[in-house]
């Protein structure tokens, strides 16, 4: 039966520090390669056909590393599955910038529709992400094949409502830490059922 092992990637600097990271292409700090490690052991006995990474440092080390005992799996880099933008906001600190103004703090980090200055949306990268969804559970049904995932936790949050069937409405509440790892089995699931 396909499965997705779907992770985030590990820790940065950025994350032990409360940066908003988004395209800033920062790589796994000491913390972040051990618990890469961790996804290593937890994968190691698992069927993996396909993996996808996003094309960031962090995901494609991360991907690496947890893949070691896969030798034969090519990893393919799909942009689609990047981490948002948040513009202005990136290489800022997130404390700082919710005790500036924290109503404007919740609306550029959590709301679905209104993007950070010169950033992205949520929306905008759930867009992104549902035709990468849509691709993956159509080609995991047609092969046969089971999957790994390294992408991040903006967006992955399109591929947990997917795959938890989750209440659109529960988009912008979903939080996903790093290194964390999720198994979904795909059975029942068809391309059809991603919508836009």
């Amino acid at each position: 039966m396909p499965k997705v092992y779907l992770f985030r990637h590990a820790q940065t600097d950025d994350n032990a520090n409360h940066i908003f990271s988004g395209t800033r292409d920062v790589t796994l700090n000491e913390t972040g390669i051990k618990q890469a490690y961790d996804l290593q052991k937890l994968l190691a006995e698992v069927q993996v056909d396909v993996a996808f990474s996003s094309p960031m440092r962090r995901t494609v080390e991360t991907i690496s590393i947890a893949l070691k005992r896969h030798t034969e799996v090519k990893v393919c880099l799909d942009p689609r599955i990047r981490e948002r933008s948040y513009g202005e906001l990136q290489g800022k600190n997130k404390d700082d910038i919710a005790r500036e103004s924290l109503p404007l703090f919740k609306l550029y980090h959590r709301s679905y529709y209104t993007a950070p200055p010169k950033g992205e949306s949520l929306y905008s990268v759930d867009m992104r992400v549902r035709p990468f969804i849509r691709d993956l559970v159509k080609n995991l049904n047609e092969f046969n094949y089971s999957a790994a995932i390294c992408a991040h936790s903006n967006s992955m949050r399109g591929m947990r409502i997917f795959f938890e069937q989750l209440p659109q409405s529960a988009f912008n509440k979903i939080e996903t830490s790093v290194g964390q790892l999720f198994v979904y089995d795909i059975e029942g699931f068809s391309p059809s059922d991603v919508t836009f």
